[in-house]
């Protein structure tokens, strides 16, 4: 009886024993995948850490090439071109004798975003205006890439435009007395007059950077006013 007793307990004990090997082996087996997965990760992921670069460094890095990066002359034309038109307008005093022209003082100048679109229609009478200067976009030859403009600047400024203009001194009128055979007459001016020129700086697609406006008597060539700009 003792014998059988202790026959089973052997084989039980070896029935323990051998589950307890297999438990272990599998309990190996999970800790050795526990262990080595995120080693694994590790190496899968660190070259796509080391390799790509951080979105934010990204964008901050092009958003400074972009403020780096100076415009091309052809972007620099391209808006110069898309600018609305400008004129010229010379506030002037004119001091007359006997309704011709001595001498003339500017009190204002400047340039403004505007039209004067009859100015060059009229085109008719004794004064000349004359504007010196360059047209918009000649200095995009100084060129900075393949696709810029070559367009070189004049080193003088050119005569742009000119035309006529009536003479204000013999374009005034009254009205005659009673009984006259005409309504008006004509008045030859004396002493200061105030006057204003518009003169237009552009011509189709072409515009102008004034660098002097000149207003001639053709009669006589003298130079009524002289303006420079610029």
């Amino acid at each position: 009886m003792a014998e059988l007793i202790g026959e089973r307990a052997s084989i039980f004990a070896k029935r323990v024993a051998a589950c307890l090997a297999v438990a272990v082996v599998i309990a190996g087996g999970k800790v050795d995948g526990a262990v080595a997965q995120p080693t694994n990760n590790s190496q899968q992921q660190q070259p796509n850490i080391q390799g790509q670069p951080n979105n934010q460094q990204g964008q901050t890095q092009q958003q400074g090439e972009q403020r780096a990066r100076r415009p091309s002359a052809f972007e620099r034309f391209a808006r110069q071109a898309a600018a609305p038109p400008r004129v010229a307008l010379i506030n002037a005093t004119i001091y007359y004798n006997n309704g011709r022209a001595l001498s003339a003082t500017v009190r204002e100048a400047r340039l403004v975003n505007s039209y004067a679109p009859k100015s060059f229609a009229q085109d008719a009478g004794d004064w000349m205006v004359m504007i010196y200067g360059f047209e918009v976009g000649e200095d995009a030859g100084q060129q900075q890439g393949p696709d810029d403009v070559q367009r070189a600047r004049p080193s003088e400024a050119r005569l742009l435009k000119r035309y006529r203009i009536l003479d204000p001194g013999v374009g005034v009128e009254r009205e005659t007395p009673p009984g006259s055979e005409q309504a008006f007459e004509r008045v030859l001016l004396n002493g200061p007059y105030e006057w204003r020129l518009v003169a237009p700086l552009y011509e189709g697609a072409r515009k102008f950077d004034p660098r002097t406006i000149e207003v001639i008597d053709t009669r006589t060539g003298r130079v009524v006013l002289s303006r420079q700009f610029g």
